[in-house]
């Protein structure tokens, strides 16, 4: 995450996403799971609990702050114990902390 946090808000949202462009990312599943962890506010302790399926598009909806896959039904794909919060909703780090501010509509 040490550089693709940065990289994310500083180029890709800033110069792509914010300008209404789609944008896709490609990258190892450890930068991916990192990414989601910042997109959606999902814990540190609980990002191990997901799988991400090699290969597969997902898209992320800043507005419901969710993934959704691009085609195809979730139940054809493993994405460990934790993916139906990766799928469906938003995992704040804590009870107090507040939602991720909406974002334009990304494919990772």
């Amino acid at each position: 995450m040490e550089r693709t946090i940065p990289y994310w808000t500083g180029v890709i949202e800033a110069e792509a996403i914010e300008s209404g462009r789609s944008v896709l990312v490609a990258s190892s599943e450890n930068a991916i799971r990192g990414l989601l962890m910042h997109l959606l506010g999902i814990p540190s302790g609980r990002i191990a609990e997901i799988e991400i399926p090699t290969g597969l598009p997902l898209l992320f909806d800043p507005e419901s702050c969710r993934l959704s896959l691009l085609e195809g039904s979730v139940d054809a794909h493993n994405f460990g114990k934790g993916g139906a919060e990766l799928l469906f909703g938003c995992i704040p780090a804590d009870e107090d902390a507040p939602p991720p501010q909406p974002r334009r509509r990304a494919t990772v």
